[in-house]
C-alpha cells in the first residue's frame, strides 16, 4: 500500500479543517497525509466559543485571528496555530491501520533525536525535559468516523512563546508547550517535514508519492471551503 502525501505549503487556515474531514466524506484506499502551515494566526476552539471571545478581548484582536472549530468530543482545550507550526492530517482507510498513528509519532521522535532533541511519548503528546520539567513539543488528536475510516491530526510547533496564549489556556499546572527551534535553532521547518515523512514511510514499509490535488478533490474542497468560510459556519459552526 502506497502512502500519498499532499503538501499544501503555507495556506489559508480553512484548509486545516477541510482536510481533517476528507475521510469522513470520501472513501480512501491508501493512507493520505495532508501537510500545511497557516498563513494567518488561527485559533481552533474545539467547541469552546467563550475561549475565542476571551482571547479576542484580551488581545484586542491584535493577531487578526481566524477561527476554526474542529469537532472532537475528546478535546476540551483550544489551540493557536501560525506559520511556525507544521500541521498534518493523516487519513487511514480503516482501524486496521490504527498503529500507523503510533508509527507517525515514533517518526517525529526519531527525527527529533536525530537532531539532538531527546523526545519521548507521553499519552497523545511528544515531550522533552527542559530544565528538569516536562514540556510538550508535539501533539495529536484522533477521530474515527462512522464509515470506519480514521483521521489523526499532528501539530509540531517550531516557535511557541506567545505570552497571551500561554496565559489564556488552562494547562492544569503544566508548563506550556515549547517550540523545536527554541531547543535547537538550527532545525529547518521544511526539511523537518520531509524527513518525518521519509522516516514514516520506511517505518510502514511503504514508498510515498508527493501529489497535488486532483480535479475531484479540488471540487470537493472548493465546496467545503466555501461552507467553512460562510457566515453560518463562522457564527454557528454548523453545516
Amino acid at each position: 500500500m502506497k502512502l500519498k502525501w499532499i503538501n499544501l505549503g503555507i495556506t489559508n487556515p480553512v484548509w486545516y479543517y477541510s482536510t481533517w474531514e476528507y475521510s469522513k466524506d470520501n472513501k480512501i484506499d491508501e493512507p493520505i497525509i495532508y501537510s500545511m502551515r497557516m498563513n494567518e494566526p488561527t485559533l481552533d476552539i474545539y467547541g469552546n466559543d467563550s475561549k475565542f471571545e476571551e482571547f479576542i478581548d484580551m488581545t484586542n484582536n491584535k493577531y487578526n485571528l481566524q477561527r476554526l472549530d474542529i469537532k472532537n468530543k475528546k478535546s476540551t482545550g483550544v489551540f493557536l496555530f501560525d506559520e511556525n507550526m507544521i500541521c498534518l492530517n493523516l487519513h487511514l482507510p480503516s482501524e486496521k491501520y490504527i498503529n500507523y498513528i503510533h508509527e507517525f509519532n515514533l517518526s517525529i521522535i526519531k527525527h527529533l533525536r536525530n537532531n539532538s532533541i531527546i523526545a519521548y511519548k507521553d499519552l497523545n503528546d511528544i515531550v522533552v525535559n527542559v530544565d528538569g520539567e516536562k514540556r510538550k513539543v508535539a501533539g495529536s488528536l484522533k477521530q474515527i468516523w462512522n464509515n470506519g475510516q480514521v483521521v489523526c491530526t499532528f501539530v509540531i510547533p517550531f516557535t511557541f512563546n506567545n505570552y497571551e496564549y500561554n496565559k489564556i489556556i488552562n494547562y492544569q499546572s503544566k508548563k506550556p508547550p515549547i517550540g523545536i527551534n527554541q531547543i535547537n535553532p538550527s532545525i529547518n521547518i521544511e526539511e523537518s517535514l520531509k524527513d518525518i515523512i521519509s522516516i514514516f514511510s520506511k517505518r510502514i514499509n511503504s514508498n510515498y508519492n508527493i501529489e497535488e490535488l486532483n480535479d475531484d478533490d479540488k471540487r470537493y474542497y472548493k465546496s467545503l471551503n466555501d461552507i467553512l468560510n460562510s457566515k453560518d459556519w463562522i457564527e454557528n459552526s454548523s453545516r
